[in-house]
């Protein structure tokens, strides 16, 4: 069976359903077409997958509609950080991500924008020092009283905080950023930054917007916030704005 009449089965048979359970697809590829092997099928559906005509949501869950990718946007001014902070600590992990997109989604545009610049514990004075020779305002792992007196009334800042193993990041163009799953557990968690910026209402229209237009793991947020030891208050954060695909 062609891929294209088998994409055009599942999507017609599941037509109502917001995400299945891989042992369904391939139950229902058997009685559709008898002919194909659980090798072949596994192979059509992996080839589904890398042509983006199907969404992973979770080991074993896929979903029928298909969203963008979310490509976060990197300047210069990304590779200057990435340079500076690797010629003080070549070795260190690192992760540069912009929080400019959050208030366009939010429709804040005045809001505050950070910078995080986020290196293993061991580099953070390193990376800290080496990026206090730019002009704009650079603050060590601040806390939340630290946040609302000196930083939010200013329009930016870069804040250097430790970079949580296993974090799942992006490469982009040299650089390691961010991936989507990552950012909206950090808005979910980093109440001390977020909170005073987006409030709830703001945040929720994110994460929703997040879902809605993009392919995201629910796995590997889920995964990440425990790593943070946050998976209890960002599973239920998910499940109250409805976000939650059971599994």
């Amino acid at each position: 069976m062609p891929e294209e009449n088998i994409l055009q089965q599942l999507t017609t048979h599941f037509a109502d359903r917001q995400s299945v359970q891989r042992d369904e697809v391939v139950d229902f590829l058997h009685e559709v077409a008898p002919e194909l092997t659980d090798k072949t099928i596994s192979w059509r559906i992996h080839q589904l997958k890398e042509k983006e005509l199907i969404t992973y949501v979770s080991r074993g869950v896929y979903s029928f509609v298909v969203k963008e990718v979310w490509t976060p946007e990197l300047t210069r001014w990304s590779t200057r950080l990435r340079n500076l902070v690797r010629e003080a600590s070549p070795e260190a992990g690192l992760c540069i991500w912009h929080s400019g997109f959050l208030n366009e989604w939010a429709s804040c545009p005045g809001s505050h924008q950070y910078t995080f610049i986020e290196v293993e514990r061991s580099a953070m004075e390193s990376a800290f020092d080496a990026l206090t020779a730019l002009s704009k305002k650079v603050f060590l792992n601040p806390d939340a009283a630290f946040v609302e007196r000196y930083i939010l009334p200013l329009e930016e800042s870069i804040v250097v905080r430790p970079l949580v193993s296993e974090a799942p990041l992006l490469e982009l163009k040299g650089v390691t950023t961010s991936s989507l799953e990552k950012v909206m557990v950090d808005l979910m968690v980093d109440e001390l930054f977020f909170r005073p910026v987006l409030f709830e209402e703001k945040t929720a229209l994110i994460l929703k917007q997040a879902v809605s237009r993009f392919q995201v793991s629910q796995s590997r947020i889920l995964r990440y916030a425990g790593r943070r030891n946050q998976r209890a208050k960002v599973y239920n954060r998910l499940q109250e704005l409805k976000l939650l695909i059971d599994i």
